[in-house]
């Protein structure tokens, strides 16, 4: 099953940015990233825990069209979900897409790099494949590994519609780590026909 396409060639994309700030407060990368993103998308949800700081809130939601707020004290890809139920129409979009504060930039101009993503002829699609599992010389060393916010995952309407997609956020996932629940949505839906691509592939970034 391939991406989505409109006559226009135009898409209604709702993004959901997860924010894991410092001590609560929000850096201003944070602020950079969501000017960029703003322009390209039709709605623009921040995730971010209540324990932020008041100042930071107020600064980020209006670079939004809404916040979702939650106890949780770390990001969990669970919070997408729970993001994702008050979402009541979610279906008048042709794209949802699940990042956060992982990444920093862009240092320009980002519709490229979305452009070449939307010529992606996939279902799901991200920004830069890990050839591996991550693991860091810390993570050896028996400290916890970080868990982040996803990189940049866009699902069009076929696969958010879809009954895999209400399957795959109702099991769970326990048994797969944090760290890898970006890379295991991908794996999930490629094993049940779904075309999965990204902008920059592990093979053409290690033969550069």
């Amino acid at each position: 099953m391939t991406a989505d396409a409109r006559s226009d060639g135009a898409r209604r994309r709702v993004v959901l940015y997860a924010v894991s700030p410092s001590n609560g407060r929000i850096d201003d990368f944070v602020d950079h990233a969501l000017r960029a993103v703003r322009p390209l998308v039709q709605r623009l949800i921040i995730v971010l825990p209540r324990a932020t700081s008041d100042e930071d809130r107020t600064r980020v939601a209006q670079l939004a069209d809404a916040v979702v707020e939650h106890e949780r004290a770390s990001f969990s890809a669970g919070l997408y979900a729970d993001a994702l139920a008050g979402l009541a129409d979610l279906g008048d979009f042709d794209e949802l897409v699940l990042t956060g504060d992982s990444w920093y930039g862009p240092v320009h101009d980002l519709a490229p790099v979305i452009d070449r993503l939307d010529a992606l002829p996939a279902g799901v699609r991200g920004v830069v494949e890990v050839a591996q599992p991550a693991t860091t010389p810390s993570t050896d060393a028996g400290f916890p590994q970080p868990v982040l916010p996803w990189q940049w995952t866009a699902v069009d309407r076929s696969v958010f519609t879809s009954p895999h997609w209400r399957a795959y956020w109702r099991e769970g996932r326990a048994s797969i780590a944090e760290p890898e629940r970006e890379r295991d949505l991908f794996e999930y839906f490629a094993a049940r026909g779904f075309d999965a691509a990204f902008a920059f592939p592990a093979a053409q970034l290690l033969s550069a």
